[in-house]
């Protein structure tokens, strides 16, 4: 395959990367984590971590894969470190959002919910990291917690009918039991 050939070409971190294939290299660590390749995709984030010459919009996107990748290698108390130095950074509640949403993607629920917890704690005005908490549980089966985020979102936001519209959706969920 001939990204995987590319990614290897570059992982030397010798070679300034241009920018129109950081994309490729960004699938590339993409498709290493997918096919637990953890090794390979270790050493191509961090050649690309290490280097100065992409574009600095890309570094949230490189993080939330480094994170991803000690989670799915089992190397959960390095990742519990960084992410906690890493959420630190954060400045909008999107990146919360987005590395939730790409956790989520791989089964890290426990890793999902403390994001989106550190994420209510700084952007407590932002209906959407309660949105995706309430969903985050409703999806591992703890209803009652899910239904508890969501009431709490209808009383901070009033105007927000998603809420209402996840509460109901979740009664029926329950009376289908």
């Amino acid at each position: 395959y001939p990204r995987l050939i590319l990614g290897s070409y570059y992982e030397t971190g010798n070679y300034p990367i241009p920018n129109d294939m950081l994309d490729e290299m960004m699938e590339t660590v993409d498709i290493l984590i997918n096919t637990k390749t953890y090794q390979r995709a270790d050493r191509l984030l961090d050649a690309l971590l290490q280097g100065d010459d992409f574009p600095r919009d890309y570094y949230p996107s490189l993080k939330n894969k480094q994170l991803l990748l000690e989670l799915k290698n089992g190397r959960k108390e390095s990742a519990r470190q960084h992410l906690a130095e890493y959420l630190k950074l954060f400045n909008r509640p999107e990146e919360f959002i987005g590395l939730a949403v790409l956790l989520d993607q791989h089964g890290l629920s426990e890793e999902v919910l403390y994001i989106l917890d550190e994420g209510s704690l700084q952007f407590l005005m932002d209906p959407d990291i309660l949105l995706l908490k309430g969903i985050v549980l409703g999806n591992a089966n703890r209803f009652d917690e899910a239904e508890e985020v969501w009431k709490k979102g209808v009383k901070i936001f009033p105007m927000d009918s998603r809420f209402i519209t996840y509460l109901d959706e979740l009664q029926r969920v329950k009376n289908n039991q």
